[in-house]
């Protein structure tokens, strides 16, 4: 794909399949974005949402989303969940990914991989995820 890969060129760390045909990417411009498949069979998918709820503020590295991983069935009513994991060391689970909304806010933020400590290094970012 020659061009924008839809961050703006930043590098995309992450990527899941949506059981609805779609993709989750997440990238260094720490931001996770649903894509759904094009109309007709075509090659460009669509931006649909855009999930902001990882930082930058007071790291001493580059920020970024490392990780998106796609839990099928999880949430309400058997609804998709995602979880995207980044260089400010948080772990954000995210509600339906087939919600109406444009503007989904985290549903859990789980801290605790050393990122909220002062003078801590991306060495403790979370750089992976696996559905059980």
């Amino acid at each position: 794909m020659a061009g924008d890969n839809g961050h703006g060129g930043s590098t995309v760390r992450g990527l899941a399949a949506l059981p609805s045909g779609g993709l989750a990417s997440g990238a260094l411009d720490n931001v996770v974005r649903v894509w759904r498949d094009p109309p007709g069979g075509g090659n460009e998918h669509q931006a649909v949402r855009e999930l902001r709820g990882h930082d930058s503020e007071g790291l001493r590295a580059s920020p970024g989303i490392m990780a998106v991983c796609c839990i099928p069935g999880s949430g309400d009513g058997g609804a998709t969940t995602l979880v995207s994991a980044g260089r400010d060391g948080k772990v954000v689970v995210w509600g339906p990914a087939e919600a109406a909304t444009s503007g989904m806010a985290p549903l859990r933020v789980l801290r605790g991989h050393g990122m909220d400590e002062p003078n801590v290094t991306n060495a403790s970012n979370v750089s992976c995820l696996a559905a059980l």
